[in-house]
């Protein structure tokens, strides 16, 4: 798994340095951020060589990072289980195109960093579990009313709205074949 942020970057957002004593804990919630980000879209962003199976949408299939060379795509025949090679692709970015319908094997490689994007988002998750409020419960009594809150979980979650900046490096569903 890759970290997808560093410490420095959640100082940045918290505006002051991370105390050394807390620099483990930091850490330790940067990789399971970094999970939880990597498990939602199906993606690892470190650079590296990928294989990935995707349906082509018209015509064209959207990776998550930008590509440095795709090294080969592959038409599957899901029902007979049968692979031809497709050569007449054209790549730009992180999107390629002229791409027949159905399931695609596609061979890459990312040589560029993890996206600004996902860096800020991942920094941004451990910045608000740290700025939260202290994880405890508390008790109050009035009389003869009581009531019980737990101020925090501490744990690190993905909000609503990072799900929705996440939705664009989503893995889209596998198709479901009916014969």
């Amino acid at each position: 798994m890759t970290m997808l942020a560093a410490h420095t970057d959640i100082e940045a957002i918290l505006e002051g340095t991370v105390p050394p004593e807390e620099l483990d804990r930091v850490l330790g919630l940067i990789a399971v951020a970094s999970a939880a980000v990597e498990e939602f879209t199906g993606y690892r962003f470190a650079p590296g060589t990928y294989s990935v199976s995707r349906i082509v949408r018209d015509g064209r299939v959207q990776l998550a990072a930008n590509v440095a060379t795709v090294t080969g795509v592959r038409l599957v025949n899901e029902r007979t289980g049968s692979v031809t090679e497709v050569s007449d692709y054209v790549v730009r970015g992180s999107t390629i195109y002229n791409l027949p319908c159905g399931r695609v094997e596609i061979d890459f490689t990312v040589t560029a960093p993890v996206p600004d994007e996902i860096v800020s988002l991942t920094a941004g998750i451990v910045a608000a579990t740290l700025s939260g409020p202290p994880v405890g419960a508390d008790q109050m009594t009035a009389g003869s009313y009581s009531v019980s809150f737990t101020a925090s979980s501490g744990r690190v979650w993905l909000s609503a709205s990072d799900k929705l900046v996440l939705g664009r490096y989503k893995r889209p569903a596998a198709a479901v074949v009916i014969l």
